[in-house]
């Protein structure tokens, strides 16, 4: 037995290695995917060297106060500690090691609970495109699902063995909030959580509500407004309300309304003016139908679900990247999307088809998880609770590259669909 286990693991880390040598080595010889938002996570980590906390805008230029809470600190913190703005290859390193740390957690949380099976499980990870693709691009992806991965487990090892996993999984969820404004709003819905569910251990859900108050309070004195990220009010501004706009009411009616919105803005002086009239016009255009919005909303957040990651493909391997599945389906609809494939080479589409196949076997595995008899129901509402809240949240923007924030728990939930438990 224990010769087969030693054996098990051997052909694990064989595999593990190898997947992530493969996409290491295309990453160090043709650079790491750099997109918008890898430059201001690299301008914050230079920043810092000049003395600033958070601040991604361009030190030669204008003080630009959305860029003060823009992005969160964590990972230019990462960025900073490793060079990346001199080097990108401890980053890439790193990020490497956090997936391998990651994929090895998955294993080991699976292997507890009884439900690992090294063939589903090679191939729910190996056809994970769009993970090993921000792997190795400058993004804060790999860092918010490592946290998000280790909090599952401490989750899962709280409900073993008790108190003290509940304070590892309310730091770590603390550390992911300060990765990703994603999930900021769930703090909250984490604090009632653990009211209804586990209080006695309450106490540990109010600390990263408390960081988040922090924050709140330095973003106030620093931007003249309380709030967490700057992000919140362009999303709703320039996605869901264009986005909306642009499928109700067609092109020119978008174009117009942003081009009037951006230039009324020009006119306001103060972050506080510029967040509030962000906020009421993107709310004011969604609230002219909110039903005819929130199935626009539920529309969007479930389709991205099933985003194959075509921008992150093209991204990576350095093509052009206007043709988006995305772009294509709020500006045409289903009909757009022949015109996408058609212009691919086999090999962008070969890889496409693999993610878009792992995205039906996970979805299709976590229906079948959510309805399987014999599994606690505490682990299995909170896995399927991080999964929805994540869909939901982002909305109409959603595509694959945010539904990494949750691929561990869609894999969790996948692996636990099967019909047997494992023995090893």
């Amino acid at each position: 037995m224990m010769v087969a286990t030693q054996v098990s693991q051997r052909n694990f880390w064989i595999w593990a290695l190898s997947l992530h040598l493969l996409y290491l080595v295309y990453a160090l010889v043709g650079g790491p995917n750099l997109l918008n938002d890898s430059w201001e996570y690299l301008r914050q980590a230079r920043n810092i060297s000049a003395g600033y906390l958070a601040y991604c805008g361009d030190l030669s230029e204008p003080v630009n106060y959305f860029d003060f809470s823009k992005r969160p600190p964590l990972y230019p913190f990462l960025l900073w500690l490793t060079g990346a703005n001199t080097f990108f290859t401890g980053i890439l390193l790193l990020q490497n090691g956090l997936s391998l740390f990651t994929v090895y957690l998955l294993r080991k949380t699976l292997i507890e609970r009884g439900f690992y099976h090294p063939l589903w499980f090679g191939v729910l990870v190996s056809s994970s495109v769009s993970w090993f693709i921000y792997v190795n691009s400058i993004m804060s992806e790999v860092l918010l699902v490592a946290l998000v991965t280790t909090m599952i487990y401490s989750y899962h090892r709280f409900l073993k063995e008790g108190r003290r996993w509940a304070w590892v999984y309310n730091c770590l969820l603390a550390l992911a909030v300060f990765t990703k404004p994603v999930f900021f709003p769930f703090v909250v819905i984490n604090l009632v959580f653990w009211l209804i569910g586990h209080r006695r251990q309450f106490t540990a859900a109010l600390l990263p509500l408390l960081l988040v108050g922090v924050w709140f309070v330095r973003n106030r004195e620093v931007t003249g407004k309380a709030h967490f990220s700057s992000i919140s009010y362009i999303n709703l501004l320039d996605y869901n309300a264009y986005y909306f706009n642009l499928e109700t009411r067609g092109v020119e009616y978008a174009e117009n309304s942003s081009d009037e919105a951006h230039n009324r803005l020009e006119n306001l002086t103060s972050f506080p003016a510029k967040a509030d009239y962000m906020q009421e016009t993107a709310l004011r255009e969604m609230g002219r139908s909110w039903g005819t919005y929130i199935w626009f909303h539920i529309k969007g957040s479930v389709r991205g679900v099933l985003d194959p990651g075509n921008f992150d493909v093209r991204t990576f391997l350095g093509k052009d990247d206007t043709l988006g599945f995305l772009k294509v389906l709020n500006e045409k609809g289903m009909k757009g999307i022949p015109e996408v494939l058609g212009e691919m080479p086999v090999f962008y589409l070969t890889l496409l088809m693999v993610s878009f196949i792992n995205k039906l076997l996970l979805l299709a595995g976590i229906l079948v998880f959510l309805f399987r008899r014999g599994v606690d129901y505490r682990w299995k509402w909170a896995l399927a609770g991080l999964i929805t809240y994540v869909v939901f949240i982002t909305g109409p923007i959603n595509a694959s590259r945010f539904m990494l924030a949750v691929w561990p728990a869609m894999v969790l939930c996948a692996m636990q669909a099967r019909p047997y438990r494992a023995k090893t």
